[in-house]
């Protein structure tokens, strides 16, 4: 339980300024005029600056999404690493500029899997990162949505396979969020699962910073 620390500036002979605790009470014949009260609460300063006073990680979440499904699962992403303290952007392919990326501490990548590979604005975007420099080194994490079937091909393949010859190192093993039907739609439960994936690597990271 942090302390409250109060300066009340009351009406009385001198008009001077004094302070009290929280725990003290206030003397009933002072009128108080103004109140500021200085509150250290736990966690109001958690995404602003380390104990250390470094900046918190930071990392940038870009996705393809057809249906809205690889959005789901990209924002699902996001909230997980959130709760292991890292400050994220989720923005889709067409939104996310380049050039950004190299100012993060993780990337994260996710598109849906179309024609056994990466959908073609993923890869787009992944082409116009090979003129990006200060990426080389920067740690990684692929996803992507598809079919159950082994035969479908996998979009996080073929975005980790590209990001690992322009010299990134993956964070963690690429993963698919797993769906069906004529319109996909993701299984019951594969939102919750990717949360979780994303909190335990934001707290690997954050923890071998």
């Amino acid at each position: 339980m942090h302390s409250v620390a109060i300066l009340s500036r009351c009406d009385g002979d001198d008009g001077k300024w004094f302070g009290v605790t929280g725990s003290q009470v206030w003397e009933s014949t002072l009128r108080v005029k103004s109140l500021i009260v200085l509150e250290a609460a736990s966690g109001m300063m958690g995404k602003e600056t380390r104990t250390d006073g470094s900046r918190p990680m930071s990392g940038i979440v870009v996705f393809d999404t057809k249906f809205g499904n690889t959005e789901k699962i990209a924002k699902s992403i996001a909230a997980g690493l959130e709760r292991a303290g890292i400050s994220i952007e989720c923005l889709g392919a067409s939104e996310a500029r380049p050039e950004r990326l190299k100012d993060q501490d993780l990337l994260v990548f996710g598109a849906p899997t179309q024609t056994f590979t990466a959908s073609r604005p993923m890869k787009d975007f992944i082409d116009r990162l090979e003129n990006v420099g200060g990426l080389a080194g920067k740690r990684f994490y692929a996803f992507d949505t598809k079919l159950p079937n082994r035969f479908s091909g996998s979009a996080a393949k073929y975005i980790e396979s590209r990001l690992i010859r322009m010299g990134l190192r993956p964070a963690r093993e690429r993963a698919s969020a797993v769906g069906r039907g004529s319109v996909f739609k993701l299984d019951e439960g594969e939102e919750k699962r990717f949360e979780q994936i994303g909190f335990e690597l934001g707290t690997s990271l954050t923890k071998s910073d």
